[in-house]
């Protein structure tokens, strides 16, 4: 089974959540925001407010990220860097550009980069 983490605990947050729930391949085994206030809504998870504290700890397989748009780049990097494999919410970057270092980010690594549409 697949260990998943989830980063960015807003409203879309909760269809992931559904969905991994749903799912007989992943289970949800940790989740991060920076609003330490949100861990009082999130108790039978271990709760993160720093991605990479999350990233190094929980050794996870895929990672949901549900950020504001003009942090997928950099969430992205960093869930690569410890091996995990991304599912973004839509859109996969703010511009061409960065959509193009998420590709190439793909393309480099055997890891996969998928987005919700």
């Amino acid at each position: 089974m697949l260990r998943v983490g989830l980063i960015g605990l807003g409203e879309v947050s909760g269809v992931h959540v559904n969905a991994i729930n749903a799912s007989e391949y992943g289970e949800l085994v940790a989740v991060c925001d920076s609003d330490p206030d949100r861990k009082s809504e999130w108790t039978e998870f271990p709760f993160f407010s720093d991605m990479e504290s999350m990233l190094q700890k929980m050794k996870l397989d895929v990672v949901h990220i549900c950020l504001p748009h003009y942090l997928h780049q950099s969430a992205t990097e960093l869930c690569v860097k410890y091996g995990a494999h991304v599912y973004l919410e839509k859109p996969v970057a703010i511009n061409y550009e960065e959509s193009l270092k998420q590709l190439e980010l793909a393309e480099s690594t055997d890891r996969k980069i998928c987005v919700s549409f």
